[in-house]
């Protein structure tokens, strides 16, 4: 072998060698990501709208669901205007529950956020190099703005969103704008919050210049024309979140969001840290110490420039300082352009499933601390300050990354107690038949902050345990019981009303009802009891059902059933 053979060889190797050291590092991201939100996700199971929506996936056959899909979603599209959204959600969780029953669910929404993680680091490696990379995917792969990343609804449905996006960064800085533009419309029928963040993707390539300025003004043009039409498409089609905008919430709540949400996307760095420490706990202090030396093994190795490069000619600042910086303004565009279209919920969200708001920041969050570090770094190599940067940053990250457990104990924790409380209602009101509505006092429930468990998704599940007759006009249904819901419960003609005065239901489920047909659960005592004395409301006495002959034990089983109740031998 030549010498020239010999270096070609070495040099093949060298790359190899340095390929497979990127994956590994990729790789452990990845794991941290799946750590910090799935590790006790056997534990896990179905919460608010999942316990509506993914079974539906699951009780029908794929040719059935494909017609269901098209008459219910694309057939009428006033019921809701991204129907993509719930069309991934019942087809990736038929496609998980085909492969593994609920693990496989979980197993499908892990898999699209470590792609995204993989195309956020990816996008990143061509931005500004491997080590601007691997911080900007730990901070990706750790953002916890939006709580979310296992809630199955959530994963399913926005986090593809995420995904076009993501694609679409890629597609225009590879000169296919057209396929940007595809990606940039597919997302207004998934998830249209992702939709504006489109704008400012002509700000990552660099160094700017005139075309910057050309494709933003045409990437502006072309996102209002798809927007503009995509609103009358739904003005048209009768589409209530359209059609019930005001002007001032139009106009106003989109700059509202837009300086609200930066910095409670990027607080969250720091407050999850604070919010690990005051929660601490074996299991998350063992996390957190985990954590650390993952992400200290990471950052530890990689290379960090000394200084901001050399000033071109004509240049005020040195190349390296003025492309972070404008990667730092790319990252804040990319930021505050995720709030726009946020209308629904509110931009502060920092606990539950309302967190979903930060959803689309993830790629301008993760941008900006990802140039913030570097910048530090490079300040510090030059002061001898890199070493306790590195074991700052990742305490940080190691922090952040701990906290995911305590996210993970609530939606262990909420699950049992929808099991606890399903399990008794069945053992307790087993003769709930037709026009009969169960009543949960709920003074004694336990409530959890990250995740809801037994709210206003409650009228929805009975009827999923077991399967109602078809001629059932009026199915059972049970509601939870809002504070101070004597003061409102008695209509003038004597029926107890159920709406927002008084029950945590969706409104379509609001009505009235009989008090003989009403099955009254306490928990005031701290364990459900059913109430077999008449209820005294606003100074009257009300007769309640009386306990009758079992109907629910002689209805098949729904999909639900074995899942919600803990006793597999109970009626």
């Amino acid at each position: 072998m030549t010498a020239a053979e010999k270096n070609t060889h070495s040099g093949k190797g060298g790359r190899i060698q340095s390929a497979v050291a990127e994956w590994a590092v990729v790789l452990v991201i990845v794991a941290l990501f799946w750590a910090a939100r799935y590790w006790h996700a056997a534990s896990f199971g179905l919460y608010e709208d999942d316990l509506t929506i993914i079974p539906g996936g699951w009780e029908r056959s794929f040719p059935d669901l494909l017609a269901y899909l098209n008459s219910y979603y694309i057939g009428n599209f006033s019921r809701i205007g991204h129907p993509m959204h719930f069309m991934l959600i019942y087809l990736l969780s038929y496609a998980g529950h085909a492969l593994a029953g609920l693990q496989g669910v979980y197993a499908v929404a892990f898999l699209i956020e470590a792609a995204n993680i993989l195309l956020a680091y990816s996008l990143f490696r061509r931005l500004s190099g491997r080590t601007f990379a691997v911080l900007g995917a730990l901070a990706y792969a750790l953002f916890s703005a939006d709580t979310t990343q296992a809630f199955l609804t959530h994963a399913l449905g926005i986090q593809p969103a995420v995904t076009l996006l993501l694609l679409g960064a890629h597609a225009y800085l590879s000169d296919r704008k057209a396929w940007t533009f595809v990606c940039a419309l597919a997302v207004l029928f998934i998830y249209e919050t992702t939709f504006p963040v489109f704008l400012a993707l002509p700000l990552l390539r660099r160094p700017w210049s005139k075309r910057t300025w050309h494709d933003l003004l045409l990437f502006g043009l072309i996102l209002a024309a798809m927007l503009g039409g995509s609103y009358l498409m739904r003005s048209l089609a009768g589409e209530k979140r359209v059609s019930s905008l005001d002007i001032k919430s139009t106009l106003l709540l989109p700059f509202e969001h837009m300086l609200q949400g930066p910095f409670v996307s990027l607080g969250s760095y720091l407050l999850r840290p604070y919010q690990a420490l005051k929660g601490l706990t074996l299991e998350i202090g063992l996390a957190a110490a985990a954590g650390f030396a993952a992400i200290a093994a990471l950052v530890w190795r990689l290379p960090f420039s000394r200084d901001w490069g050399s000033r071109a000619e004509g240049r005020k600042l040195p190349s390296g300082l003025a492309d972070l910086l404008q990667l730092l303004a790319a990252g804040t565009a990319l930021l505050v352009l995720a709030y726009p279209m946020t209308f629904t919920v509110r931009a502060y969200a920092i606990t539950g499933r309302d967190t979903r708001v930060h959803s689309a920041a993830v790629l301008g969050a993760a941008l900006i601390v990802a140039v913030v570090l570097t910048l530090l770094f490079t300040w510090a190599g030059q002061r001898r300050l890199r070493k306790s940067l590195l074991i700052l940053t990742a305490l940080v990250f190691a922090l952040v990354f701990s906290y995911g457990f305590s996210i993970q104990q609530e939606y262990v924790a909420a699950w049992k107690l929808q099991q606890q409380l399903w399990t008794e209602i069945v053992r307790l009101a087993p003769d709930a038949g037709e026009n009969t509505v169960i009543l949960v006092e709920a003074g004694g429930l336990q409530d959890t902050r990250q995740i809801g468990a037994n709210t206003w998704n409650l009228p929805r599940i009975l009827n999923q345990l077991y399967r109602m007759p078809a001629e059932w006009k009026s199915p059972p249904r049970v509601y939870r019981l809002v504070p101070h819901w004597e003061d409102n419960l008695v209509t003038d003609s004597g029926a107890f009303r159920l709406d927002f005065t008084t029950v945590t239901a969706p409104p379509s489920l609001y009505g009235e009802a009989a008090p003989e047909n009403v099955i009254f659960l306490d928990s005031r005592s701290g364990q459900l009891a059913r109430r077999d004395q008449p209820l005294p409301v606003a100074g009257q006495s009300f007769a309640l059902k009386p306990a009758g002959a079992a109907v629910l034990p002689q209805l098949p089983r729904g999909l639900l059933f074995d899942l919600l109740v803990l006793d597999g031998n109970q009626p």
